[in-house]
């Protein structure tokens, strides 16, 4: 069990990085991730910002005794405060009928890509339910854990309403990419 997996996340704070909470823990993983190296703005071999390592990890009881996918999002908590020098995205919780069509963006780092390149696309959500956001935007493993942002109303400008995390195949909406959304709950957990 173990290994080296690559996914995305985003700073919620001067040192907590949100991503999905397969990306901390899992089967997958064999239980807990050991170590996790954050490289903010990475393009290949380029750090921009340096690195910093994690200190702890976060995610629900809901996903880590059950890999309820309603519950997938995690934390980082960093050893440095890297996001005093990158800034970090505001997050927020919004009613069905503001997000449904709205435009939202995702970047991460997709691993058919070139090595840690940065990539993503814009498009409408499609569909949300109490827990999860729906959309037909182009995503590829790797992109766990990016924030599904943009701008809704005047109270959040270019916010995180979501945490990407399954490609093609969650109901209801099949053919499209999913995310846990924020909702009161993981807002507060955040």
């Amino acid at each position: 069990t173990g290994g080296d997996y690559s996914c995305t996340g985003f700073f919620i704070s001067e040192d907590v990085v949100a991503t999905a909470g397969h990306c901390v823990h899992g089967t997958g993983l064999g239980g807990w991730a050991t170590s996790i190296t954050v490289y903010p703005g990475r393009n290949g071999d380029t750090a921009p910002y340096g690195s910093a390592t994690s200190t702890a990890l976060y995610a629900p009881q809901e996903w880590v005794d059950n890999e309820d996918d309603r519950f997938d999002y995690g934390a980082i908590k960093l050893d440095s405060a890297l996001g005093m020098t990158t800034g970090w995205l505001g997050y927020g919780v919004k009613l069905d009928e503001k997000l449904v069509k709205v435009n939202v963006r995702i970047f991460g780092y997709p691993a058919d890509k070139p090595f840690a390149t940065m990539w993503g696309t814009k498009r409408k959500i499609k569909g949300v339910a109490a827990e999860k956001l729906f959309y037909k935007i182009d995503t590829y493993g790797g992109q766990s854990g990016s924030p599904v942002y943009g701008k809704v109303s005047n109270s959040c400008q270019t916010c995180a309403f979501g945490i990407h995390a399954y490609g093609i195949g969650i109901e209801p909406f099949p053919g499209s990419n999913s995310a846990t959304r924020v909702t009161d709950a993981v807002f507060a957990d955040l």
